[in-house]
């Protein structure tokens, strides 16, 4: 868990500036970048791949190299990967990353749910440390939400029966919805835990080419959520509604710096009524860089001491992330197939994978016995003659090596592949790592985060 610990101005200045790796090119990463770029404990040394969204944030005293470079230095504390067009280039990236045991800082949707799933196995193994980028996350409002879904009854608003998700988008191709999906997703976890299944509803992907689509999430608290693009305008970029057996609280997200709000029907039905708290990415800092000596990432933010102590919420894991990929990716899918669809439980480590390869492997095996079998009593019965008077039996070795040892052929392969399932005692007990999840639990009080 990680602390809170008070600011301290001296030691601040005393400790060696953070030194952050950049890769890649995203507008939405643009506050966080202008943040380390000026901010008193925090420097960008080396960038790769920029564009003219992030490259005028950056000072003379950046080196601009090949993405390369970020696997060789050593003094980066953290690199921060965007987005990229190309999927395939940008994942081979990643796992060269994570191979290398450094501190990712990962704009979500980065990567497909199942290279996430890939980079999550070989981070175990490598001590690599993954978090993700979404605006927004660890933001105090979240941590209000998720006090009033623990409270329950004690709570103004009651037990929470439902949560609604508006999300107000200029662009409604299928990649932007589904994108924008996977980030409030991750809102939706921090506030209810891990997401558990997904049934998609809305028009034919090829109508009007706009992808309208609502989304009815499931989550470990039992409480649905309902997602959805906006069908008004409204001035914030989304709304975020808890509905409760006495009231309903929402949340008005809006885009950095504008505040967040959260207004509640009745009116005054919560003591933050009026309380709105700037999205400043100090909040984001707080949690998604990890922590690391010579200097806590908490000291680099200014301080907000002004604002209400309210709990940030539960930490979010790269695990958590892996599933709301895998939620966001299982939405055509569920389209088309019109039903809901169940997400991944457990972590798959390399022993699953292994387990999983040898399994199918065995069905093939099984199966081609059966074939060479029927086939080879097929032929023995055409040709038992004929072999008799043209081919009388091979003297000495060559025995062996005739057809009609099929038998011995085929039981040669069986203890081969009986012989591989030995290969699982390489993984060792360290296979079974993934399993625990101790994150996923409710956490009950925010300020021992």
């Amino acid at each position: 868990m990680l602390q809170n610990p008070p600011m301290n101005p001296s030691t601040s200045k005393s400790a060696r500036a953070i030194r952050v790796g950049l890769l890649g090119d995203d507008p939405q990463l643009r506050p966080l970048v202008e943040f380390l770029a000026n901010g008193p404990g925090s420097c960008v040394a080396v960038a790769a791949e920029l564009g003219p969204a992030l490259a005028p944030l950056l000072g003379p005293d950046v080196v601009v190299a090949d993405w390369t470079e970020l696997l060789h230095r050593e003094d980066l504390d953290v690199i921060i990967v965007a987005r990229s067009r190309s999927r395939d280039l940008r994942a081979d990236q990643l796992r060269q990353l994570v191979q290398g045991g450094g501190r990712l800082l990962l704009q979500q949707s980065a990567c497909e749910a199942i290279v996430a799933f890939e980079l999550d196995m070989i981070h175990r193994d490598t001590g690599a440390q993954l978090q993700s980028f979404v605006p927004g996350l660890y933001h105090p409002a979240l941590g209000e939400c998720q006090r009033l879904v623990i409270e329950a009854e004690s709570s103004p608003l009651g037990p929470i029966r439902q949560v609604v998700f508006e999300r107000r988008l200029l662009t409604l191709d299928r990649m932007a919805v589904l994108e924008q999906l996977a980030q409030d997703g991750m809102l939706v976890t921090q506030i209810l835990g891990p997401l558990t299944q997904v049934a998609a509803f809305g028009a034919d992907l090829a109508q009007d080419g706009d992808f309208r689509v609502t989304a009815n999430l499931g989550t470990s608290m039992a409480i649905p959520v309902r997602w959805s693009v906006a069908t008004f305008e409204f001035p914030e970029a989304a709304r975020l509604s808890l509905h409760g057996s006495r009231g309903i609280a929402t949340i008005c997200l809006d885009d950095y710096p504008q505040p967040w709000k959260i207004q509640t029907m009745p009116a005054g039905l919560l003591e933050v009524d009026t309380w709105s708290i700037a999205d400043h990415p100090r909040f984001t800092l707080d949690r998604q860089l990890p922590t690391t000596p010579p200097k806590s990432l908490l000291e680099i933010g200014p301080n907000s001491q002004s604002n209400p102590p309210v709990s940030q919420g539960r930490p979010v894991t790269w695990e958590n992330a892996c599933r709301v990929l895998e939620m966001a990716e299982a939405i055509p899918d569920s389209l088309r197939r019109g039903r809901a669809i169940r997400l991944t439980v457990d972590t798959p480590t390399e022993e699953d994978t292994f387990k999983g390869m040898m399994a199918a492997t065995g069905c093939f095996v099984i199966m081609a016995t059966m074939g060479v079998m029927l086939l080879v009593g097929v032929l023995d019965v055409l040709f038992s003659g004929v072999s008799d008077e043209i081919a009388p039996e091979p003297p000495g070795w060559r025995v062996w090596f005739s057809l009609r040892n099929w038998p011995v052929y085929l039981l040669a392969i069986l203890a081969l592949f009986l012989a591989m399932q030995l290969l699982r005692l390489a993984f060792g007990p360290s296979g079974k790592r993934g399993r625990s999840r101790p994150s996923d639990s409710i956490v009950e009080g925010g300020d021992d985060l």
